[in-house]
């Protein structure tokens, strides 16, 4: 079995999510967050390997962070919903400062440890 190097925190944020040939970003939610990615649910299912820039509102009034990530893995729900792991891939000092001290101070459940 794997072991993965850090805790995931059951925690919503507000997500956004960039996809090449797409113009806008797509809102959605995290299932689960921790300094090394994010699970987040969606409608449609997106294929490992994707690249992706992610955008994360901490908190309902906290900092935004925003990096590049690419999808791990993808599932479907029973519900009808997907979701998928995004790996960060270029977290700044200061933004992983920042989600350290979110994760840190909010009631976000640990639930296992995260790639």
């Amino acid at each position: 079995m794997e072991r993965r190097r850090y805790i995931r925190h059951l925690t919503e944020t507000g997500a956004w999510l960039c996809q090449p040939r797409e113009r806008r970003p797509v809102p959605m939610r995290s299932a689960d967050l921790s300094v090394s990615g994010v699970r987040l649910l969606w409608l449609r299912p997106l294929a490992p390997g994707t690249p992706l820039l992610v955008r994360l509102q901490l908190g309902e009034t906290g900092p935004v962070i925003e990096c590049k990530g690419r999808v791990c893995w993808s599932a479907p729900l029973e519900n009808g919903l997907h979701h998928f792991g995004v790996r960060f891939l270029d977290v700044t000092d200061d933004e992983l400062e920042r989600l350290e001290e979110f994760l840190s101070s909010t009631k976000a459940r640990p639930v296992l440890a995260a790639v």
